[in-house]
């Protein structure tokens, strides 16, 4: 055990910041046929939260929290379509409810092994068109909860309201299929919360938002695909489903991005009854499934790869109080393409990993190479950069051909350390060398876009 002082915060909104608590069953048949239960229910708890983040969903709005998961002792139905008389037996469930009450969880999602026929979820809320507390529970095929039809981050969206794109209900919480050019020809994707069936495009783990695109189309449109208005609408309400206090619960603080051959230090931060001691696990994963216990104290020093990396390393966070009780919380590590320059060591986020050593007459700013963040990109990203307060900036991006394809020039640069966010939307995926000049100084960063 590891002596730590806790602090404590135990409301569960904290005015500009509802904590939405999710608590994940599952039967027996469920847990007999997946034999990695937990990591598939981490994996699928990863998705909403991506498909929330991508969306524009911060959680300012809709703060999400897994709060546990355990078995439930449920006898699935074994007949076509019985998912339907699944979901009310599970919504009023005794132990389902005592359950949910032991975790202060306001949304609830069981899942099975599934003998549903062609049906792969469902939600209360969805059946019944009503957003309430006591209908705040979904019922999802443990083995499509997390394939590219993102079923487990569909039924969640359905809980909060939102609505299939062929949905009669009035309203814009409904999702939404469009078009996206790919190269010569044109292709449809769909939202996560569109209806499923033979011949529909791909879904991209995007909620409806009639203000973020896709691929240079809209995701959404304000009249009637609104998912994330419906969301944040929602946050607060659906985070004051079993009210009062929460138990204790645990984040990871630390950077989202690492430099090869870099370390980078991430220690456990504890919210809850002040409780002195805990059980710390940290482990990583290449895939968000398979993990590999790297220590059992409250920090963890992670040396990320020296080769680069298209995906990112998922660590996990387990903690367990003195009664037993287990919560969870992960961090994907992005691989940054930051470089040693000038023969120092790299920084992310634009803290630099040493002291500032000067060589003849070199600058503050010689010494803190910039950084681009997330690399690879999709639709956005930042560059941490050092500037004195007159140095005129620019950044130019230059495809493989050598062509430049992007110029930006920020304004407004202070002396010290300057964010600048930039859109990459309309840049085609591929590899680019965005030339950073500041001052007389100029770098070269390599890029990758991912569509």
């Amino acid at each position: 055990m590891n002596n730590l002082t806790v602090q404590t915060n135990t409301a569960k909104t904290t005015g500009w910041n509802c904590k939405v608590r999710l608590l994940v069953l599952y039967t027996p048949a469920a847990f007999a046929a997946e034999p990695n239960m937990a990591s598939r229910i981490n994996l699928a708890y990863q998705q909403v939260k991506s498909g929330l983040y991508n969306s524009k969903i911060f959680t300012t709005d809709f703060d999400l929290v897994l709060a546990g998961s355990q078995q439930l002792n449920f006898v699935e139905g074994t007949i076509n379509n019985s998912i339907s008389i699944d979901i009310s037996l599970l919504e009023n469930n005794t132990t389902a409810q005592a359950l949910r009450s032991q975790y202060a969880a306001d949304i609830v999602i069981l899942l099975t092994k599934g003998n549903y026929g062609t049906i792969t979820g469902i939600a209360t809320d969805a059946t019944n068109l009503i957003i309430d507390a006591a209908h705040a529970y979904a019922i999802v095929q443990t083995d499509w909860a997390t394939t590219d039809g993102y079923t487990f981050a569909h039924e969640f969206g359905h809980i909060c309201g939102g609505r299939h794109q062929n949905d009669p209900a009035p309203g814009t919480a409904h999702a939404k299929i469009f078009q996206i050019n790919q190269f010569l020809w044109k292709k449809e994707r769909r939202t996560i919360i569109s209806a499923s069936s033979a011949g529909l495009p791909s879904v991209i783990l995007y909620y409806s938002n009639p203000n973020i695109n896709y691929k240079g189309a809209a995701t959404g449109d304000i009249n009637y695909s609104n998912n994330a208005n419906q969301l944040r609408t929602m946050g607060c309400t659906l985070a004051s489903y079993q009210g009062g206090n929460e138990p204790f619960s645990v984040s990871i603080a630390g950077n989202g991005s690492v430099c090869p051959c870099n370390m980078a230090y991430y220690s456990a931060i504890i919210s809850g009854p002040p409780t002195p001691y805990y059980n710390f696990e940290w482990a990583i994963s290449n895939d968000g499934i398979s993990y590999s216990i790297v220590g059992t104290s409250v920090g963890y020093y992670f040396k990320q790869s020296c080769s680069f990396q298209n995906s990112p390393t998922h660590l996990r966070l387990k903690v367990t109080d003195p009664i037993g009780q287990v919560r969870y919380d992960f961090l994907p590590i992005l691989n940054d393409t930051c470089s040693i320059s000038y023969g120092y060591p790299c920084n992310t986020h634009g803290v630099y990993f040493g002291p500032l050593f000067r060589k003849n007459n070199e600058s503050t700013e010689d010494l803190i190479p910039s950084i681009i963040y997330p690399n690879p990109a999709n639709d956005e990203l930042s560059i941490h950069f050092y500037a004195e307060s007159n140095n005129q900036v620019k950044f130019t991006f230059i495809n493989t051909l050598g062509e430049e394809c992007k110029t930006f020039i920020p304004n407004n640069i202070i002396e010290g350390i300057n964010t600048e966010k930039i859109s990459t939307i309309n840049l085609p995926q591929g590899v680019y060398t965005i030339q950073i000049a500041i001052g007389k100084r100029v770098e070269n960063r390599k890029l990758v876009i991912l569509k």
